[in-house]
């Protein structure tokens, strides 16, 4: 697996493919790159596929803190440190943040934008609910899946998240109820019709997202919570696949 230092921080990644290249970032502490492996080998057929895990998270360099915005930038400084001028951007759950954020900020650089199971903010029912789901007292099941995608120092990691996720300097920057109305990219919103934690991904902010984005798909999937690419993996691809044709 390829890593590039990226302003400054070791950031982890997996590559296959060739043609336009598609980022796909899921940024949520209850996963990490591993998670999209699986379309490695068919969406590589079409794309230059790059599975990057982000600062902190993952197989990328653990920090104590960060700015905000280094999500963002190490995005555009992985892209440049590959030589890729403009990507399409899938974000999942967390992800969908930092990915919406790089359409506002870096219109140039975004083919098209696909958010999953999106959040736009987050409020105090959110991080409690966050906290609950990944602070010190989570059950073993839990423990273990957080220490397959972030290693022995996960009890760490799961604490810059949550530190990271309620401070106001990163509710400030990645409130987007507003400013997604500037995303001018093609975008594709997709989730399922219910979820477990819908403090955490209301439903509403996919709606609202749609709404924001002049030119944005929406897709709700009855009967089905959590995130599409990762639990519907053939829906995803053929959805995907026909939403990049329709942009000629």
């Amino acid at each position: 697996m390829p890593t590039q230092n990226v302003n400054g921080h070791d950031m982890y990644y997996e590559e296959e493919g060739s043609g336009d290249a598609l980022v796909m970032i899921y940024g949520s502490v209850d996963g990490s790159a591993q998670i999209f492996t699986p379309h490695l080998p068919e969406l590589s057929k079409d794309f230059h596929l790059l599975l990057p895990d982000l600062r902190g998270l993952g197989r990328s360099a653990h920090v104590h803190d960060m700015e905000p915005s280094a999500w963002v930038d190490d995005l555009g400084g992985l892209l440049d440190a590959l030589g890729i001028q403009s990507a399409h951007i899938y974000g999942g759950a967390m992800g969908s943040r930092p990915a919406l954020r790089f359409a506002l900020d870096h219109p140039g650089r975004v083919k098209s934008l696909t958010v999953d199971w999106a959040i736009l903010a987050n409020d105090d029912d959110s991080d409690r609910q966050a906290i609950g789901n990944f602070g010190a007292s989570v059950p073993p099941d839990r423990a273990a899946n957080l220490k397959e995608h972030h290693g022995d120092d996960w009890a760490e990691v799961s604490d810059f998240y949550l530190r990271l996720r309620t401070s106001e300097t990163f509710k400030q920057y990645y409130d987007l109820r507003e400013s997604s109305k500037g995303i001018t990219a093609p975008t594709l919103v997709l989730r399922g019709d219910t979820d477990a934690n819908p403090e955490i991904h209301p439903l509403s902010h996919s709606i609202l997202a749609h709404q924001n984005i002049a030119n944005s798909w929406l897709k709700i999937y009855p009967h089905f919570r959590g995130n599409v690419a990762r639990l519907l993996q053939e829906d995803f691809r053929a959805l995907f696949r026909e939403f990049v044709a329709s942009l000629g």
